[in-house]
C-alpha cells in the first residue's frame, strides 16, 4: 500500500542521501592518501653547478635563434674533383697500395684512383649514338610471328636449301630397290612440306619435346598426333638425313676459302634478311661468351 509524503518528508531524506554521499568520498580521499608511494618525497634533482656548462649552454642558444634559413639562389653544385669519388669507402674499406697503377697476374694493368672525367669535358663523338634501333621498313607493320619469321627467312632463302635437298634426295633414292623408290617416303620435297617439316622443328622445341629421339617425338602415346598429323615418321627421317644447304659437288673447292663453307651460301642470305629488316642497338648481345676468370 503506497503512503503518500509531504515535502517536508521529502526534504528530509534528501539531505541524508547527501550526507550518505559525502561520507563515502571523504573515506575515499583518506584511503587514497594513506596508500603508500614509490616516490621519495625527500628527492629534488640536481642542479647545474658548473657555471661553464650553463654559459655554454646559453651561448648555444643565442647563435641558434640568431641562424636564419639559407636561401637557394640557383648556385649550381661545384662537380668534385677529378680525382675524388663522391661516395667514398670508409677507412676500414679501403686498400691502399703504394703505386698508383698495379699489375695483374696477366699483365693488366689497373688504376687504384677514381679516374673521374670532368663534367666540363665534351663526351667523344663515338659514344654519341645516332642510330634508333628497332624494325625496319615491311617489319615495322608486320604483327603475327609467322609474318616476322617469314621476312627473316625468306622464300630465296627456302628455295635454295629446298634445291640442294632434293639434289642429295636423287642421290639417296638410287640406294633402294626401283619399286621402293616410288613409295612417297622417297619424293621430292616441296615449299609446303619443308614449312611443315621447320613447324615440327619449332614445335617440339615450343613443347620441351627436343630432347626426346624421333621415334618417342611421333609416338601418339606421349607427343598426341600434332607431329604424326604433319607427316610419317619414315619421311622425316629421310628428310633429315638428306637436308642441304649448299651443292655438295663443290664443297671441297669451296672449304678451302672458309670452313664455313656448307652453310655459307643460306648464311649470307639469312644475314642480308637481317639487316634489311631490322636495325641493331648499341647494346645487342650476340649468345653468350665465357670470360677467363681465376678468381672465386
Amino acid at each position: 500500500m503506497a503512503c503518500e509524503l509531504d515535502d517536508d518528508e521529502v526534504m528530509r531524506l534528501l539531505v541524508e542521501i547527501n550526507s550518505d554521499d559525502s561520507e563515502i568520498e571523504d573515506n575515499i580521499i583518506e584511503d587514497f592518501e594513506e596508500e603508500d608511494s614509490d616516490a621519495d618525497p625527500e628527492y629534488y634533482p640536481p642542479a647545474i653547478q658548473d657555471e661553464d656548462m650553463i654559459e655554454n649552454i646559453i651561448n648555444i642558444q643565442n647563435e641558434a635563434s640568431k641562424k636564419k634559413p639559407v636561401k637557394n639562389k640557383g648556385k649550381k653544385r661545384k662537380n668534385p674533383p677529378a680525382n675524388t669519388c663522391e661516395t667514398e669507402l670508409p677507412i676500414s674499406s679501403r686498400i691502399f697500395f703504394e703505386n698508383d697503377n698495379v699489375v695483374g697476374k696477366n699483365g693488366f694493368k689497373w688504376q687504384s684512383k677514381c679516374n673521374l672525367i670532368p663534367s666540363t669535358s665534351k663526351i667523344s663523338s663515338k659514344n654519341i649514338v645516332h642510330i634508333t634501333p628497332g624494325p625496319l621498313g615491311n617489319a615495322l607493320f608486320s604483327n603475327e610471328p609467322v609474318e616476322c619469321f617469314l621476312l627473316f627467312f625468306s622464300s630465296d632463302l627456302f628455295a635454295k636449301i629446298i634445291s640442294h635437298t632434293n639434289e642429295e634426295i636423287v642421290l639417296q633414292k638410287q640406294k633402294y630397290a626401283q619399286n621402293v623408290q616410288n613409295k612417297s617416303t622417297f619424293q621430292n620435297i616441296n615449299l609446303n612440306e619443308f614449312k611443315g617439316l621447320l613447324g615440327i622443328l619449332i614445335a617440339s622445341a615450343a613443347m620441351k619435346n627436343n630432347h626426346l629421339n624421333a621415334v618417342n617425338l611421333f609416338d601418339h602415346s606421349l607427343c598426341g598426333y600434332r607431329y604424326r598429323s604433319t607427316m610419317s615418321l619414315a619421311r622425316f627421317n629421310f628428310i633429315i638425313n638428306c637436308l642441304r644447304f649448299d651443292l655438295k659437288n663443290t664443297r671441297d673447292k669451296r672449304k678451302t676459302i672458309t670452313k664455313f663453307a656448307p652453310i655459307s651460301e643460306t648464311w649470307d642470305i639469312l644475314m642480308k634478311n637481317c639487316q634489311k629488316w631490322y636495325k641493331p642497338g648499341l647494346y645487342l648481345t650476340i649468345d653468350e661468351q665465357l670470360v677467363g676468370f681465376r678468381g672465386r
